[in-house]
């Protein structure tokens, strides 16, 4: 029987988090090849299989995504860090996109007068991207460096008294 409880109590080593992170990357293939066979079936299959490919792959990869948060979540924990560390990445991409969004809105929208010159357009594409580059490397960072020794305010050390992860 799978648990859908959102359960992050513990800590998992590097080595775990590592199996786990392939393991989700290979399981993330299914839902792709579910939005091709989608795509590709467009043109030849009625639109409601398409639709049945397209939002299976939607409820799996959703499912896969929320599975691997805990995973983070968990490592993080390992490193004697709060798992809300795992929303600084998200968090950055929808404010650059905001930031961004607005700004091509008064430029194309609204007629500002805001020139596109490619100087322009660079420095707005790397006020989006730097941030976004920065919090998925220091994350990265995060999630593969050993963790605390002995226990630390989110439990014992991997391994004792651990339970399964899935």
């Amino acid at each position: 029987m799978i648990n859908l409880s959102w359960d992050t109590n513990g800590r998992i080593d590097r080595e775990t988090y590592r199996k786990e992170r392939w393991r989700h990357f290979a399981f993330c293939l299914i839902p792709i090849a579910l939005f091709v066979l989608g795509g590709i079936g467009a043109m030849t299959a009625p639109i409601w299989l398409c639709a049945i490919a397209w939002i299976a792959g939607f409820v799996l990869i959703t499912y896969y995504r929320y599975r691997f948060m805990q995973v983070m979540v968990r490592r993080l924990h390992d490193r004697n860090l709060s798992g809300w560390f795992m929303l600084l990445s998200p968090l950055v991409t929808v404010l650059a996109m905001a930031v961004g969004g607005g700004w091509l809105f008064a430029t194309f929208a609204v007629g500002a007068p805001v020139r596109l010159d490619e100087t322009t357009s660079q420095g707005v594409f790397f006020a989006i991207l730097l941030p976004t580059i920065i919090i998925n490397i220091f994350l990265r960072f995060q999630l593969t460096r050993p963790g605390t020794n002995g226990p630390n305010k989110y439990g014992l050390p991997p391994g004792v008294g651990q339970a399964q992860i899935f």
